[in-house]
């Protein structure tokens, strides 16, 4: 047995005559589930065992580009070329439904039950259409796998059926998601029409906000200057505007209903159902975020990180990578008996991508916007993937980034 760096010779002879492996339980396989464990697997005196109920994981960061013809398998990536194969390290595919915090365990929606020694839950947060009529009906949801599928699906048929582009296209929701989404399927659009030999091209595309502005956790600057690049990418930008109600050819916005089958919905989500079906082990704010303490912990034994935990900055895939890293650190420091530093949050750095090779960047009050931008965008991309799938493999799947994948009969000539 290799002893760990951390491990004194008192603690180690100790750890060595009352301890076997310790059990580590995570719960969900995002960005700060899969860090976790490849932080924690090379210590053998950990048995982990990460449950997920999606068979890939997200790269939320380009979901853009795989919507628009890129290759899909850069931002929906099989879980299991993430999660290290080692003796180990168990995968399990299933829905965590109940805890136990005293009893420590965990139960399943095939009934299966673990125990653990700690339980680290990182299951994000869902799609939420606030009770709004129609809406998860007829509008597109795109951040998940089959989402995207149908998405993809729709663009194509929409012009094989009509022989003619849809009258508007709206997406909902001016956040990251949304302003990269409508910044790129506008020329997209375009290409592929062209290619379905339709001899209309012009593409009416709405971006649709209730706050006052694009991005409005961004500075206003940064705000300014995304607003600017999206009128001359062609997109027409509404603000201050409520989505209302969708049927299936009309959205409703305020008084004003606007002829469209193609919705694509960014604007809201909500808490994982895993905490509101557990009432009594959690507590949420008023953002329906679990309140943890200074160590992202809701007791001794159970942590909450990444867009669940209600922490500073929570909600970015950098927060969610930075919260794995310091629970991975405290554990360990846990198990060999070491003081555990309080979790500091990491400031992050924003770069939102509006178009091809044009960026806004902020960081604190640093905000410009450009190609130059763009360039540290990609950049950003490499180490996003190298985070949870090592340097190797991230060189790999960034390079083809930019590979197009259409599987339509009249567009396959775009493939590269």
């Amino acid at each position: 047995m290799t002893r760990h760096p951390l491990a004194t010779s008192s603690t180690y002879d100790l750890y060595l005559s009352v301890m076997a492996k310790k059990k580590i339980l995570v719960l969900g396989g995002g960005f700060a589930g899969v860090k976790l464990v490849r932080n924690l697997y090379k210590n053998k005196d950990f048995d982990i065992t990460i449950i997920t109920d999606q068979e890939t994981f997200r790269y939320g960061a380009t979901i853009w580009r795989a919507s628009t013809g890129h290759l899909k398998e850069a931002s929906y990536i099989p879980i299991t070329s993430l999660v290290p194969v080692a003796s180990n390290v168990h995968l399990v595919f299933d829905t965590a439904e109940k805890i136990d915090r005293a009893a420590r365990s965990v139960k399943t929606t095939s009934g299966a039950k673990f125990t653990y020694d700690y339980c680290v839950i990182g299951l994000g947060v869902v799609t939420s259409y606030f009770g709004i009529k129609g809406l998860e009906e007829y509008s597109h949801n795109i951040k998940s796998s089959q989402g995207f599928d149908k998405f993809r699906q729709h663009l194509h048929e929409e012009l094989n059926k009509k022989s003619a582009l849809d009258q508007n296209y709206v997406v909902v929701g001016a956040g990251p998601t949304g302003v990269e989404m409508a910044a790129a399927l506008r020329s997209y659009l375009k290409t592929i029409a062209k290619h379905h030999k339709i001899k209309r091209t012009r593409v009416n595309m709405q971006l649709v906000e209730a706050a006052p502005r694009v991005l409005p956790m961004l500075a206003p600057k940064a705000s300014k200057a995304t607003r600017k690049r999206l009128a001359k990418l062609g997109v027409h930008v509404l603000t201050g505007k409520v989505v209302k109600g969708e049927t299936a050819n009309t959205i409703t916005i305020d008084k004003w209903s606007i002829p469209t089958h193609t919705v694509v919905w960014t604007a809201g989500v909500t808490c994982n159902p895993f905490f509101t079906n557990n009432p009594r082990q959690f507590e949420l704010n008023e953002k329906k975020r679990v309140v943890v303490d200074d160590h992202l912990k809701v007791d001794n034994r159970t942590f909450v990180i990444g867009d669940s935990a209600a922490t500073k900055f929570s909600g970015l895939a950098l927060t969610a990578l930075h919260n794995a890293s310091y629970v991975a650190d405290y554990i360990t420091r846990k198990h060999y008996g070491k003081k555990a530093r309080s979790y500091v949050p990491l400031e992050p750095v924003t770069i939102i991508p509006v178009g091809d090779n044009w960026s806004v960047f902020q960081w604190r009050k640093l905000v410009f916007s450009g190609r130059f931008a763009g360039l540290l965008r990609t950049i950003y991309d490499f180490i996003g993937y190298a985070e949870v799938m090592g340097v190797r493999p991230a060189f790999s799947i960034w390079l083809k980034r930019n590979m197009r994948r259409e599987s339509c009969e009249f567009c396959t000539d775009l493939n590269n």
